[in-house]
């Protein structure tokens, strides 16, 4: 019973005094039982407070780094299921290289390369891209993660494409250099194969049971000693500045997959990818200047041998210049001009 109904039935009927009696004490019994809903809903609530300060003041210990390596562990290496979808997302990162070989030439923007990998991606029915795509020509290939793609004309530089599809949920990872004309100045060829020197002696030396360190370490040698033969350095320590990563890398899920990095085991896919950066105004001939190269691959690890998943994009400098002479299927694709 609510107050108004109350008031409405003491002023409108003629109830006696036994009748108005029962009529309070109704009302009363009503009162009292709203009182006690609203003191239990304050119980409770001081109750869900006083529960939450505790569990807050508490401080509870979770071992996070067991689960994390544990987790890194299951991630490093693929089960069959995993390479199917891997393998074709290499294979179609491969293609694109391939074609944006046969399709380069000086005119050309960083961005319309980047379009032309990536529309490549997209016939083969790749989803995304791995990762921001990275084209760098000349002095914008000194820079790492180089993904403002902007220079307008790539001219005669050495353009550096570090680019991958992402098919089903898993991402490849390759890196080619190529000369934007056709042809690899001499300068370009002798630091392209150099850096092809480091990577085959990085891939051969990725086997079961060595250790990421000691691939690291063979592949970075040649390039040390190859820099300090050319003049470009005259020590290991100068020479590191112009090789300033690390080696290679797990890929799948992410294009950094997790894993612990110790021992190279068998159905792991990591990346080799030795480079060297000669930025504008280094401590050396100026002739070096610009010069970027790295040269990536996705490598499967097996008991018979490391394989090279992303083969398919020629490697050697005198391979890119022949698929480069090639006629390409954007040869005749041709735009309106637009004012």
């Amino acid at each position: 019973m609510q107050f108004k109904e109350f008031q409405d039935d003491y002023r409108n009927s003629q109830r006696d005094n036994a009748d108005l009696s029962k009529l309070v004490a109704a009302f009363k019994t009503q009162i009292g039982y709203h009182e006690n809903i609203i003191s239990k809903m304050d119980s409770q609530m001081q109750n869900e407070l006083n529960l939450k300060k505790n569990i807050h003041s508490k401080k509870t210990v979770q071992d996070t780094k067991s689960i994390t390596n544990y987790m890194a562990s299951l991630r490093e290496k693929k089960t069959k299921e995993e390479m199917v979808l891997l393998t074709k997302a290499i294979r179609i990162s491969a293609m694109g290289q391939r074609e944006i070989m046969k399709a380069m030439h000086p005119g050309m923007s960083e961005t319309e390369i980047q379009g032309v990998h990536e529309f490549v991606y997209k016939k083969y029915g790749s989803e995304f891209e791995g990762y921001p795509s990275i084209v760098g020509a000349g002095n914008n290939g000194c820079v790492l993660h180089y993904i403002e793609n902007s220079k307008t004309k790539v001219d005669n530089d050495l353009v550096l494409m570090d680019l991958g599809a992402e098919y089903h949920g898993y991402t490849a990872d390759v890196t080619r250099t190529i000369p934007a004309n056709g042809k690899f100045s001499p300068e370009q060829k002798l630091i392209y194969d150099l850096v092809y020197e480091a990577q085959e002696a990085g891939i051969a030396a990725a086997k079961i049971g060595s250790t990421f360190r000691s691939t690291d370490v063979i592949a970075r040698k040649v390039i040390y000693e190859g820099l300090i033969k050319l003049g470009i350095a005259d020590s290991d320590e100068k020479a590191a500045k112009f090789f300033p990563h690390g080696l290679g890398h797990h890929i799948g899920l992410d294009v950094h997959d997790p894993g612990l990095y110790n021992l190279i085991e068998n159905n792991m896919v990591i990346t080799i990818e030795p480079g060297i950066y000669i930025p504008n105004g280094s401590d050396c001939d100026k002739k070096w200047w610009g010069i970027a190269v790295r040269i990536e691959d996705d490598i499967l690890i097996t008991p018979n041998g490391p394989i090279n998943l992303s083969a398919e994009a020629p490697r050697k400098s005198q391979d890119i210049e022949a698929l480069m002479a090639e006629k390409s299927v954007f040869d005749d694709f041709h735009l309106p001009k637009l004012d």
